[in-house]
């Protein structure tokens, strides 16, 4: 749970600087071990790219609440 909030947090911080953030989830450890060096006493718990986008996107339209929320139905 740490974890999970620290990367909330990181990923907030990086938005705010202009920077691009994904949280992955599914990743092989070991092979992030391997790949960065990670000593075995460490546990890898996610993998995060950071970095300023190569080209400028636009985010899609959201839906409204009344678009995805019910109440009272079965």
């Amino acid at each position: 749970m740490d974890g999970a909030i620290a990367m909330a947090y990181m990923t907030l911080e990086a938005v705010s600087l202009g920077l691009q953030f994904c949280w992955l989830g599914w990743f092989q450890p070991e092979k992030v071990r391997a790949l960065l060096h990670i000593p075995e006493d460490y546990v890898v718990i996610a993998v995060a790219p950071v970095g300023y986008p190569a080209a400028e996107g636009s985010r899609s339209k959201k839906k409204t609440s009344e678009e995805v929320v019910v109440y009272n139905k079965m």
